[in-house]
């Protein structure tokens, strides 16, 4: 079904938080099967858009992005329709068609590393070119319903298993509780392929074994960057488990990993041996608090028992030209199972079940170093509840995501001999020295050296993210005493460079009551952090709380972080009755003046000179890369791997700079 839809609206995707607004494509081309247009149109119900210019192309004659005005905003309205359809159908690529000065026109390719775009071509002179694109779009060979594109491991389960699935759901408590009706739990449910590994007590891997996940409820969590890992989250259940008196429900992690970069089981396995080994005393009861993956298949390899295309699961947007080592920053689909399923952070009871979850996540990244393992990207997104609450107890935190950790060089090494037939592929990632020194993590809670410097990432970093991190609760979800109340946590954590957090360092935090143990832990955590980064801090002559103000260039350590929280966790200076988190509210006037979406500067920047590049740019922020061929044009996302710009390449007369 074909569209006019230049006046409808599309609800935006993204989080309540951070929406970008909504969109109005121009014609929109429905998935296969629909006969009539929808009462409400949504982005589910779209398999590719088609935008008209009068006469803006996007590129030049020369094949590289025009830098008018009207061509980067001609682009960025393409990425944002191909944004919004792999959002919401999970398919590994889109299409999208631009048409401009009436009889010329070009079909984009998008996936999760960048976009293809053919050479302009007049659709009025070459009639067939339109009608075979849509064929070929709408019948993939052995697809028949399917776009070409889809993921060919996930499937829509019948009204018979959905019934038998959520029987078997209910043998669960806390799940029945959660959803006491079908519908609330199977509605939007589809069939996902996976691999579960079985893990013996000492940590080895059994034979991998084919499953079938059923996704219960709405999706846990869904990324939505365009050129980056996209990571989703489902709550699933495995039919192989239907018949156990309690079934398993697992956290599904769907992701998009650079190749560059090491599979993430790799360190969840090596804590898991390690853990396993008595010698190392790892308490029994923090062990079982961890995350822990249960398997991880790369579908990007061809797997005879998951009968799908391997090729459909591997990012195409560097050109055939392109080096090996260009190449190495394309992305592969990813699929692990893991638990505990988690429930988000800004879902805290009291600011004390706050501390605790922070508390006990610092604890499972102090096993992990141990253990040889550096996590680099501690977030909100990243610690989190446990979902399945015990009555009468206080809900436990854990650390997870191990996407951007790296091995410390006793950690390489165990691994080398606990999983020497993986251990082959170490060639194909980078470098310990090199991928340490990678700005990695997420911005508002980088260590305020690793954005100041290009310094190897170290324990104490993640350390100071804790910090950070807690910070950021608070002044987004408490009734804080701050003096720029709403704004306060924009002012801190939205400015470009450490300003704004070494001013907050050098002076008493203003949230409160400053004999609350809140208090007393956020102001001692405080000064460990401005001792750790001590280049232009005052001295700070406040002495209201009960902390050592010596004042020494020394790191954050687990041992003296965990002695703040141990003291601070057993005071009886907590609020009495909860304090649970307040809705976050984005204040009106950072609303109305935000800057331009990331996607929007990503693709500016490539209408600017080319060669220049900011500092180690981390992954998610990369900018695209434009270059042409007589076939047309390739743009592919920069690998923000490496702290030195690569000067401008020319291919067929076009020049693009990727940022590592």
């Amino acid at each position: 079904l074909i569209q006019d839809t230049h006046k409808v609206i599309f609800p935006s995707l993204d989080d309540e938080s951070t929406k970008q607004g909504y969109t109005k494509p121009d014609i929109t081309v429905t998935q296969p099967g629909m006969k009539k247009a929808p009462a409400k149109w949504q982005w589910a119900y779209a398999g590719t858009v088609i935008e008209l210019k009068h006469n803006t192309d996007v590129f030049d004659d020369h094949g590289k992005i025009n830098k008018s005005i009207a061509s980067i905003k001609a682009l960025v309205q393409l990425a944002k329709s191909a944004r919004s359809l792999l959002m919401a159908s999970g398919s590994c690529h889109v299409y999208v068609v631009s048409v401009f000065d009436k009889s010329w026109a070009r079909i984009f390719r998008f996936d999760h590393s960048g976009f293809r775009a053919t050479a302009k071509f007049n659709w009025i002179t070459a009639p067939t070119i339109f009608p075979t694109f849509f064929y070929r779009l709408y019948n993939p060979p052995r697809r028949k319903g399917h776009m070409w594109g889809a993921d060919d491991t996930v499937s829509v389960p019948t009204a018979n298993d959905k019934t038998r699935m959520y029987k078997a759901l209910c043998k669960n408590r806390f799940y029945a509780d959660l959803y006491p009706a079908l519908k609330d739990a199977t509605e939007n449910s589809l069939w996902i392929k996976a691999v579960r590994l079985p893990v013996a007590p000492d940590g080895t891997r059994g034979t991998p074994q084919v499953v079938k996940c059923f996704t219960i409820g709405p999706l846990l969590s869904n990324a939505d960057g365009l050129f980056s890992r996209a990571t989703r989250v489902f709550r699933v259940l495995l039919e192989e488990d239907i018949d156990h008196d309690t079934p398993t429900v697992y956290a599904l992690k769907d992701a998009w990993r650079q190749e560059c970069r090491r599979p993430e089981i790799d360190f969840y396995d090596v804590i898991a041996k390690y853990c396993a080994d008595p010698d190392n005393g790892v308490d029994p009861v923090l062990r079982a608090g961890m995350a822990k993956c249960h398997g991880s298949v790369d579908l990007s390899v061809v797997n005879s028992r998951l009968g799908h295309d391997a090729a459909l699961h591997k990012t195409r947007s560097a050109s055939g030209e392109e080096e090996r080592e260009e190449r190495a920053f394309e992305r592969c689909h990813m699929r692990s199972l893991l638990t505990p399923v988690g429930a988000p952070l800004n879902g805290f009871k009291s600011t004390k079940s706050l501390a605790h979850a922070i508390q006990s996540a610092i604890m499972h990244h102090e096993i992990a170093f141990n253990a040889g393992v550096i996590h680099r990207d501690v977030s909100e997104g990243n610690v989190l509840f446990e979902e399945v609450v015990v009555s009468g107890k206080q809900p436990q935190g854990f650390l997870l995501d191990w996407d951007y950790a790296e091995f410390t060089e006793a950690g390489l090494k165990a691994y080398q001999k606990w999983f020497p037939e993986r251990a082959a592929a170490d060639r194909l990632y980078t470098s310990i020295d090199k991928s340490l020194k990678d700005m990695t993590g997420t911005l508002p809670f980088m260590a305020i050296e690793i954005i100041r410097n290009t310094v190897s990432h170290g324990p104490h970093h993640d350390l100071e993210s804790f910090y950070w991190l807690l910070i950021w609760m608070i002044l987004r979800h408490t009734a804080h005493s701050h003096p720029e109340g709403s704004m306060a946590c924009s002012n801190l954590f939205d400015r470009s460079g450490n300003v704004a957090k070494l001013g907050w360092i050098a002076t008493q935090t203003p949230i409160g009551d400053k004999s609350s143990a809140l208090f007393k832990l956020v102001e001692n955590l405080r000064k460990q952090v401005k001792h750790q980064n001590p280049d232009d801090v005052p001295i700070d002559s406040d002495d209201s709380d009960d902390s050592d103000d010596e004042q020494k260039a020394v790191h954050l350590t687990h041992e003296r972080v965990l002695d703040q929280f141990a003291k601070k966790m057993n005071s009886d200076k907590w609020r009495k009755t909860d304090d649970p988190a307040l809705d976050f509210v984005l204040p009106k006037a950072l609303d109305q003046t935000r800057a331009p979406s990331l996607l929007k500067n990503t693709l500016q920047h490539q209408a600017r000179a080319t060669g220049s590049a900011a500092k180690r740019p981390r992954e998610d922020d990369s900018p695209t890369i434009a270059s042409a061929s007589s076939e047309g044009t390739t743009a592919a996302a920069s690998s923000g791997s490496a702290p030195k710009p690569k000067k401008a390449k020319t291919t067929a007369g076009a020049s693009g700079s990727r940022r590592r």
